[in-house]
């Protein structure tokens, strides 16, 4: 059984939150519902000023979220009484603190607060530090031993005065690191989820992550998609245990009109984008074998086939659903990932576009099973999307099918015969 949510996030980090909540809060059965497993990292970062190409996002760093050389500094004569805020996706208590300090030491801070706020317009000081000195680009880790005010959602540097440099201060990045069995994890990050359906029977798991990832100076607001065979809670996104490297979803940071489709196993998600869309699959498809047989037969598919720093008008996008691109990508029983062809995409390896043959009969379309395959193998089908061909086909037609309803989408602004998949609706 599946559930479906259909909605407007205002941004791409809002359409995680929105998914998030969907998944582990109202999907239903309630049996089916999704495990959070760590939903954590910075819904945005403001400072009191930045130099051009020293923007201040670029003081979190992780996966996707890597600048080569990059650090924030502010704006030429700001050095003194500036401040790099962060508003975090979920609260925490923030005990220790690292810094990483610029090449140029005379740029680093000296005396410095670390403040909170509830709503990130009135500020209390925790904890200050005064003469504090680094050597070029050291890590150092401050202990927060003030009396905890307690998981807060706004947490900020406060700077007074740097080491002499006249005109900037700078960091090269912020961490909020907590201990996790085994190791640290810095929660000074973009929004990540680490999620866990409970698989149909309750004892069969799959396990999701997707990451925000971005750059305001060149425009782009994406979500990196990936799967693995377990959790361990001391590592980042994609170390986990059998992950795949993950795909791309491109979004943008404006309204974004979503379509969810879930159940205890897998999701379909389906967005417009500038009036254009974009697609994405992740969980256990239906397998042509027993549980017994193909135990977890995991798929990740988005239009990106590697976590790409483009934007949604990129061309090295299309429509993960037609196979054999590296834009869709299966676990096979020993635990690698393929990249399968589909059908009706696919009628053989060198046989795409085949499609053309299926037309609407008088309005009526049919609505064909993508089914993953191989040169030797058929492998199953993914719920809640289908093909469609786009014969007379318009955006977001309804299609009925008994008692459920499939909403029709296209890839991007393509409207050729192959550009068209139908997601259920209900």
């Amino acid at each position: 059984m599946s559930d479906f949510s259909a909605g407007t996030a205002t941004g791409y980090l809002d359409l995680l939150g929105k998914l998030v909540t969907f998944l582990s809060s109202t999907l239903t059965p309630s049996g089916e519902r999704w495990t959070v497993l760590r939903y954590t990292g910075v819904d945005s970062i403001t400072s009191s000023s930045y130099r051009t190409d020293y923007e201040d996002w670029m003081a979190i760093k992780g996966p996707y979220a890597m600048h080569s050389g990059g650090s924030w500094r502010t704006a030429v004569g700001s050095h003194a009484n500036c401040w790099l805020a962060l508003h975090l996706v979920t609260a925490l208590d923030v005990r220790r603190l690292t810094i990483t300090g610029p090449a140029t030491t005379t740029m680093a801070p000296k005396d410095f607060s670390l403040d909170y706020s509830a709503d990130g317009v009135s500020w209390t000081t925790l904890q200050s530090w005064t003469g504090q000195t680094f050597t070029a680009s050291q890590v150092r880790e401050f202990a927060v031993t003030a009396t905890s005010p307690g998981a807060q959602s706004y947490w900020r540097l406060y700077i007074t005065s740097n080491n002499g440099h006249v005109d900037t201060t700078s960091i090269t990045t912020i961490g909020l690191p907590v201990w996790q069995t085994t190791a640290d994890f810095d929660h000074a990050r973009l929004a990540s989820a680490w999620l866990k359906a409970p698989g149909l029977t309750g004892t069969d798991p799959a396990y999701i992550n997707i990451a925000c990832y971005s750059r305001p100076s060149s425009d782009y607001y994406n979500w990196a998609i990936t799967g693995g065979s377990g959790f361990v809670e001391a590592y980042n996104f994609d170390n986990q245990p059998g992950c795949v490297a993950a795909l791309g979803l491109p979004l943008w940071n404006s309204s974004i009109p979503y379509w969810f489709a879930a159940d205890g196993q897998h999701l379909a998600v389906s967005v417009r984008i500038d009036g254009a869309g974009f697609a994405a699959w992740a969980g256990k498809m239906l397998p042509f074998a027993t549980p017994s047989q193909y135990p977890y037969p995991l798929v990740i598919a988005a239009p990106f086939a590697t976590a790409l720093g483009e934007k949604y008008s990129s061309a090295n996008g299309d429509l993960p659903y037609r196979g054999n691109t590296g834009r869709l990508k299966l676990r096979k029983l020993d635990g690698t990932w393929a990249q399968p062809w589909t059908w009706p995409w696919w009628q053989n390896p060198s046989n795409y576009s085949s499609s053309k043959l299926f037309k609407d009969t008088g309005g009526d379309y049919p609505l064909l099973p993508i089914t993953l395959y191989d040169a030797n193998n058929l492998f199953g089908i993914l719920q809640n999307v289908r093909y469609v061909p786009g014969f007379n086909q318009a955006i977001q037609n309804m299609i009925e099918v008994g008692s459920e309803d499939w909403i029709v989408f296209n890839y991007g602004g393509l409207s050729g015969m192959e550009d068209w998949y139908a997601q259920r609706y209900v």
